[in-house]
């Protein structure tokens, strides 16, 4: 190694030390991130109510007599179909991403090895011969710079043009999911603690959402005549998305129903997650839900029709008015509430839970697509580390990819066995 360039190497040690702290910090703040979203409960709200089926028989008397019809009525189960139809799409939205780790890694090695910027990282940075470069060492610093303001642009770049074309004039996948929700006559509950959390509204203004084409295109039909009510959770509002603040009351409710034991004996602690594994059959070809077995959809039952009550009679309004008994608060954010996400004030009720309006999405946290920073800073922090250990582009690109693709595969699997086991449905169902 030449000398200049060994000084410069001993006398950066301090910085390769930071570089490694940012790695680390970033990393285990990331895993921190997984945890909570692949760990937090949710639960899909079914609002479908069984249809009645009216049968008519008729018996001729065989000699011209009129015929005796006899009705009779029986109720046909709700279908289970539209439930796994949401949380498979629920399970794709785990990995959406608004910038994509791919295109700033091409964008990056194009631009420092095709454009050769990494040219102006060297101690001689006008020279343009090669053969004037050959044995200039590239200063560390200037090097992590070049490429740390590369990656931000470009990723800020892909977030503009997300943010104002693509999601505005083609399609935004997370709010296509909140107007699935009102279609299928479904809700989503989401608990990142807790008691705080995301509701995702979505029982349909219409009768029922078991319907075929035909009717399913008349229902919407209709609400773009403004012949229906609004999505909203209330009546006079159209807002489906909300930031929750359950009270303990609900909290210990909730868990009660999840384990199947009665609110008057279950413990205040945290619920256990049920067992995965199924009840010994004497039917070695037996095929249940092995998530949810049939206890578990007793337990899922009861789930849902708590959650039914508890939700179906939403009140309160913008002005902060709250339910007759002081359960449930549905409002709009004040001003503090909006601008530095200030929690509202529950003051010391043990029933009283807080809904407020949740316009610009902040259930996306719990998802990839709601930690964008987070990742690319992740990214610019493996590039970083590996690109001062070992100054080759070609190198930290590859270790930066392979760092994203085992973070989002880590993502997918642990999501997809938490869905499973929260919502109580089958993990085969999740494809």
């Amino acid at each position: 190694m030449p000398i200049a360039e060994s000084s410069i190497h001993l006398g950066l040690m301090p910085f390769t030390t930071f570089i490694v702290c940012i790695f680390v910090a970033k990393l285990l703040h990331v895993l921190d991130i997984l945890y909570v979203q692949t760990q937090h409960d949710l639960f899909f709200i079914d609002w479908e109510q069984p249809r009645t089926l009216v049968n008519e028989k008729g018996d001729d008397d065989g000699d011209g007599g009129e015929s005796a019809f006899e009705s009779s009525d029986r109720a046909v189960p709700v279908s289970a179909w539209r439930t796994i139809f949401v949380a498979n799409e629920w399970v794709k939205l785990q990995e959406v991403r608004a910038i994509s780790c791919e295109i700033n890694l091409i964008v990056l090695l194009f631009l420092l090895e095709g454009c050769h910027l990494d040219h102006a990282a060297t101690l001689v940075p006008n020279s343009e011969a090669s053969d004037q470069l050959a044995g200039v060492p590239m200063h560390p610093v200037l090097r992590f710079a070049i490429s740390s303001a590369l990656l931000l642009a470009s990723s800020l770049v892909q977030f503009l043009v997300r943010w104002v074309l693509w999601e505005r004039c083609v399609k935004d996948r997370l709010w296509q999911f909140v107007d699935l929700l009102a279609v299928t006559n479904i809700s989503c509950l989401l608990l990142e603690e807790p008691n705080f959390g995301f509701y995702l509204h979505g029982r349909s203004v219409h009768d029922h959402a078991d319907a075929d084409m035909a009717q399913l295109n008349a229902h919407l039909k209709r609400e773009e005549e403004g012949l229906e009510m609004l999505r909203g959770f209330r009546q006079d509002s159209h807002i489906q998305t909300f930031e929750i603040y359950l009270s303990p009351k609900v909290r210990q409710k909730y868990d009660a129903a999840f384990v199947g034991t009665d609110f008057s004996s279950a413990p205040p602690s945290r619920r256990r997650a049920p067992s995965r594994n199924p009840a010994p059959s004497n039917n070695p070809r037996h095929r249940g839900f092995r998530a949810a077995p049939e206890e578990g959809l007793k337990r899922h039952r009861n789930l849902n029709r708590f959650l039914m009550g508890y939700l179906g009679t939403p009140s309160g309004g913008s002005d902060g008015g709250s339910s007759a008994d002081g359960r449930l608060e549905v409002r709009a954010k004040t001003y503090w509430e909006r601008l530095i996400g200030a929690p509202p004030d529950m003051g010391y009720s043990y029933d009283r839970s807080v809904f407020l309006e949740d316009r610009s999405g902040r259930f996306k946290r719990l998802l990839l697509a709601g930690r964008e920073l987070d990742m690319v800073l992740l990214s610019l922090a493996t590039y970083a580390l590996v690109d001062n250990a070992s100054s080759n582009t070609f190198v930290a690109i590859f270790f930066t990819y392979a760092v994203d693709v085992v973070v989002r595969l880590l993502r997918k699997e642990l999501s997809t066995r938490n869905i499973a086991a929260k919502t109580l449905l089958d993990d085969r169902f999740l494809l």
